[in-house]
Formats: structure tokens, sequence, C-alpha cells
């Protein structure tokens, strides 16, 4: 089995750069420039990549020939791409009418919790598996936005992968992934099965299911944009028991940090520029400035804070991050992700646990709390209110 293409990420094809030729002059010199410092790689030595001149940028298509070059021509005019068309006057009954919204619940669940290291269960309490909580928190979301009048799509409908691919077929793949993931360990040593069989399932929900899910996006679904629903949680406290912790909080997501490594990776340059060149980075961030306000306002969660050179705050809400996600990077339209609560925390995970236990009261307990604040800064988003 050859080694995996170094220069391509897990699973991921050769570009074709030419399809870039429709947006050859749309793009302002400026808007690049200031997008490459400020969102998507503000950490990472980004102009070996990209060299900058007056008339356009010149990108590197393939790393192994960094001469092979693809120009793109700036615009003359130095105009950006505006959400003047995204966002607009309210219809007073149906506040988000004429609007496609894709729900991506996170995750898979059900019986593919434990692969995803998303379950965990405390005593006898029943087990807490984010993946069966957030398509919950979807299928209420889309009852209550297509009252609105939107369209809603949920990119999966059950706790089951949307992918059709299987552990046994990604396995040889995955072995030809083994050099780059573990350079040290070769077949037949010890540890080389169990890192394969890690590696193997990894391919399997993490990469296999979120390229399955964006080919569902870009190709059937379209929609307008796309809310990643999650919960988040904090490593376990060491001990031989769970025990839970202190913290809680929330933050909101949009593509960006793109870290040195990645953007040696030609398939994920082209990604990065695509996104760019679509400026959807103006709909993300309005979207997201009005979800913290709305989170914030419907749970006064506090904000989790990035430490690493993976994120990058954007804007001056301490709450908003921009992260290079395989979602975020691959779905071809606007994208948001949500990660309210601390589900192993313990101003949470009693919320969590009566709701399973009960099914909630419909207004106070905590999927109708996320339903609640997600519908609300939609509406406020999409239709703001002017002064």
């Amino acid at each position: 089995m050859p080694a995996a293409d170094p220069d391509l990420s897990m699973l991921g094809e050769r570009p074709d750069w030419a399809q870039l030729g429709v947006h050859q002059g749309t793009l302002d010199r400026l808007t690049f420039i200031t997008s490459m410092e400020e969102l998507y790689a503000p950490h990472a030595d980004w102009e070996q990549w990209f060299e900058v001149s007056d008339g356009g940028v010149s990108i590197v298509m393939e790393a192994a020939r960094p001469h092979f070059r693809y120009f793109l021509e700036f615009s003359k005019a130095g105009k950006r791409e505006n959400t003047a068309e995204f966002f607009g006057p309210a219809d007073a009954g149906l506040p988000l009418a004429g609007r496609h919204i894709a729900l991506d619940p996170g995750h898979i669940g059900g019986a593919w919790a434990e692969m995803e290291h998303r379950s965990f269960q405390i005593g006898d309490d029943p087990l807490v598996k984010e993946g069966d909580l957030v398509l919950i928190v979807a299928e209420q979301l889309q009852a209550r936005l297509e009252a609105l009048g939107a369209e809603v799509s949920l990119i999966r409908t059950q706790n089951e992968p949307v992918s059709m691919g299987s552990l046994e077929a990604l396995r040889q793949r995955a072995k030809a992934y083994m050099p780059r993931r573990h350079p040290g360990v070769s077949e037949g040593e010890p540890g080389y099965e169990e890192k394969l069989t890690v590696l193997t399932e990894l391919l399997f929900y993490r990469v296999q299911e979120i390229r399955a899910r964006a080919m569902l996006v870009n190709t059937c679904i379209q929609p307008d944009f796309v809310l990643a629903l999650h919960f988040n949680a904090e490593a376990w406290p060491p001990g031989p028991e769970f025990q839970l912790v202190e913290e809680n909080h929330g933050h909101v997501l949009v593509n960006g940090a793109y870290m040195e490594g990645e953007l040696r990776l030609d398939d994920v340059r082209f990604a990065l520029v695509q996104r760019i060149l679509a400026g959807h980075d103006v709909v993300e961030r309005h979207l997201a400035e009005a979800m913290t306000r709305s989170m914030v306002e419907a749970t006064g969660l506090p904000p989790f804070i990035y430490t690493g050179k993976n994120a990058i705050q954007v804007g001056n809400s301490q709450y908003i991050w921009g992260r290079n996600l395989l979602a975020n990077r691959l779905y071809a339209c606007p994208v948001v992700y949500l990660e309210p609560y601390v589900a192993n925390g313990v101003e949470t995970y009693p919320r969590i646990q009566d709701y399973l236990k009960s099914g909630g009261d419909g207004e106070t307990d905590i999927i109708s709390e996320y339903v609640r604040f997600v519908e609300n800064g939609l509406v406020a988003a999409i239709h703001p209110v002017r002064d």
C-alpha cells in the first residue's frame, strides 16, 4: 500500500484550479490581504504560498512544484461583496420567509457515540450522547423555523452516519496514512494494529462523514447557510471515576485561523481561496454576532477563550472565534458553529439529565432554551433592527 499523498489533507482530492476562472477580477487587493492577516492566516507564514502584487495574487498550486502557480487577478473597482441582499426587511408574519437554512446536528450519536468519544455516563444516570442531544435540538428547531417561513433542511435526520462507506473499506486507506500519522511505527511492530484501528475510526467519523455531509450540502441541499449544532465539554479531572467540572461557557465559530501545516496542503489552499472569493466571512460574522447576543441573553454563559494558534478572535467579541474545521472549510456556503454549555459541568449536567429523564417542560429545560436562542438569533440576524 503506497503512502498517501503528503500534499493533500486526509481523503482529500487534487483541486481543479481552473474552477477559479469565473472569479477573475472580482476580488480587491485590500480585501485579500486583510482577510489573510486578520482572519484566515494570522499565525501562519502565508506569503510563501500566496505572492501578492498590485495586479493580483500568485498562488502555489502544488507544494511539490512551488513554481507551478495560479494567478488570480484583482478587481480594479476595489469593491467588496456585502450582505445587503442577504439581510433585509422582515415580513411581519413570516420573518424567515425566503431563507433556506441547513441544520447540521454535530457528530453521529447513537451506537457511534462511544467511537466518537462523545458519550459518557455517571452512575446509573442515562447516557449523555452529544449527537443524540443536538439532533433533538435540530428537530425542534426545524419546526419552529418552518413556522416562521424558512425552508429548513437537516443534514442528518437520525443517529446514523450520512456516509455510506464502511470501516473495513477505510482500513486500507488508513494504512496509507500511517506513515504520516505514526512515522516511527511500522506494520508488524507492537502497537501498530491498535494505532491503525484508532486511525481507521477517525477517518470514518471525523473525515469521511464530514466529506459526505459536504457533498450533500453542496450538491443537493444548497442552503443559504449552515448552522452546526453542538454541546461543548471539558477534560475530565484525573481520577478513576467521572467527576463533573466547574466550568460552563459558550462560544461561536466561523472559518479562520489556518495553521502553517494546513496551508502547505494543496486542497486546503484551494478551499481557502474559494471561501475568500465567495465572501462567506461577511455573512458568517453577521450571523455569529447575532447568535452570540441571543445566546448570552438567554443563557448568561461566559465566553470560552482559546489560547493556541488554532483559533483567532473575530472582531471585538470574546465569544466569536475563527477556526479551520473540515465542515466550515468544505461546505460551500456560510457556516456558523454553535458551542453552548459544558455537558460535563456541574451546571449543565443536571439540566441534561432532567431532560433525558422527564422530556423537559418546553420552556425552561436546556433543549428548549437552546432552540429558543437560535430562533431569536436568526430572526435578529436576518432582519436586524435599524436605527
